[in-house]
């Protein structure tokens, strides 16, 4: 199972990424629910 930096991700696909998720409504994610947008894009750019 690859993780996150196989994909080698750029600045730019994190903002399609976080755009498509607004885009489907998906902007709390998580088991919780508590998994903003914003703390969604904080995770990716971590991983950059």
């Amino acid at each position: 199972m690859a993780g996150i930096t196989a994909y080698k991700l750029r600045i730019d696909d994190i903002d399609t990424i976080i755009k498509q998720l607004k885009l489907h409504n998906l902007t709390q994610l998580g088991e919780h629910k508590n998994v903003s947008l914003d703390l969604s894009r904080q995770i990716l750019e971590a991983r950059l």
